[in-house]
């Protein structure tokens, strides 16, 4: 069974924050499960309905980087009943938002995601666009695989490896719903979602480390500072990474 970080909190018991967070760091490999799909690693937060409504709060935020980071996770809780709040981010004023959005509908089953998803494989950082690849590839409409098709050309390794994985195993199976999870007594703050989201990804870089896809780590350390920006480790491990695959330029912005 794929657990998230919150459900790893009656295990660690009342410990301090900094202690839970190194104790879920270490259960979490143990616990999480392999997808059977190509990018090989579960998805921690599928179906943990049981966060919905503290992501959903976040939605209409005013923050841009709160409501950015909640519809990206709406997508990857798979809480379809949210897409329509999520669409009229679309048009939001924050680009960042407008893209979580469009990728976040097309992972929600919503074709009106798609341009936005197309914009993102066009010009996003690369651990959006692996994201962008994903949603269109779990829509699985026509319309999704000629956006995947005319991409793929201008795509570097990563991501066109993933592209050609979707589409030889195109159409990839349909979601299936989640096993109901037990309900929380309190939802997490909006800090406590990030902070336990964040720590997934960065056991999700950890096991793709373990892999020997460094490129995946830095994927997954990007997406971990998106969500929780104090993980400021993860620029020197990030750069170190992208010096170890000869990308000195990219491992010197990130650092800046």
């Amino acid at each position: 069974m794929t657990l998230t970080v919150r459900r790893l909190h009656p295990l660690c018991g009342e410990m301090r924050p900094m202690q839970r967070i190194f104790s879920i760091a270490a259960l979490l490999p143990v616990l999480l499960t392999t997808s059977a799909r190509a990018e090989g690693v579960a998805r921690a937060l599928a179906g943990h309905y049981e966060l919905t409504a503290a992501v959903r709060s976040g939605l209409c935020a005013e923050d841009g980087a709160v409501r950015a980071r909640c519809a990206f996770l709406a997508g990857q809780i798979g809480d379809r009943a949210a897409a329509p709040t999520i669409q009229p981010l679309l048009t939001d004023s924050s680009l960042a938002v407008r893209r979580q959005a469009g990728i976040a509908l097309c992972a929600l089953g919503r074709s009106e995601g798609i341009p936005a998803a197309d914009a993102a494989l066009a010009s996003a950082a690369d651990w959006i666009r692996h994201y962008a690849v994903r949603a269109l590839a779990d829509l699985a409409t026509d319309e999704a695989r000629a956006v995947l098709e005319a991409r793929r050309a201008a795509q570097g390794e990563m991501i066109g490896k993933q592209i050609d994985e979707a589409l030889e195993t195109w159409p990839w199976p349909s979601a299936q719903p989640a096993p109901a999870k037990e309900q929380i007594e309190a939802q997490p703050s909006l800090h406590e979602l990030f902070v336990e989201a964040g720590s997934a990804w960065v056991v999700e870089s950890d096991e793709y480390w373990h892999q020997g896809d460094y490129a995946q780590c830095v994927r997954c350390n990007e997406t971990a500072l998106f969500l929780d920006p104090h993980h400021v480790e993860l620029y020197g491990a990030s750069a170190w990474l992208l010096w170890s695959m000869g990308r000195n330029e990219r491992a010197v912005s990130i650092l800046h």
